[in-house]
């Protein structure tokens, strides 16, 4: 099984590093019950478009996600609490691995700022991931080479 994850990475890497742009397509699937819900799900959409590092991508085409479901706080219509989970899907063979996950709270005045947050976190989260695959395979290779 850690063979096949690995396999999928490098196939991931090798998809990232021919492509003209260096960007990480990511899914974001939303569930808002308000406007200022739909307001930071369109925040995030158009960060992705924008992201350098990372893109805005189609559910067949992507390895990583967001999902992310707000809820009104009570007794105050323009503010929502937020709860999101970034993931990495194995295919269809495996249920997805669960990388990150935070909660937070965003009110109308704040919807760029909150959208940036999760951004910049999800961003961190798979660079931060892709350093531990890169570096876990680079010792199996050094590991291989010994013997």
């Amino acid at each position: 099984m850690r063979g096949r994850m690995q396999l999928m990475i490098l196939g991931l890497l090798a998809g990232v590093a021919s492509a003209e742009e260096h960007r990480t397509p990511i899914c974001l699937i939303t569930r808002a019950d308000t406007n200022t819900g739909e307001m930071l799900a369109y925040s995030l959409k158009e960060k992705l478009r924008r992201a350098a590092a990372l893109s805005l991508g189609m559910e067949e085409h992507c390895e990583f996600s967001i999902h992310m479901v707000t809820v009104p706080v009570a007794g105050d219509q323009a503010k929502i609490a937020f709860s999101f989970v970034v993931e990495i899907k194995d295919g269809n063979a495996l249920p997805p691995r669960l990388l990150s996950h935070s909660v937070g709270t965003c009110g109308m005045e704040s919807i760029d700022a909150c959208a940036t947050g999760i951004i910049a976190q999800t961003d961190s989260t798979i660079t931060e991931f892709m350093s531990r695959v890169y570096s876990s395979m680079a010792k199996e290779k050094a590991a291989s080479e010994a013997k």
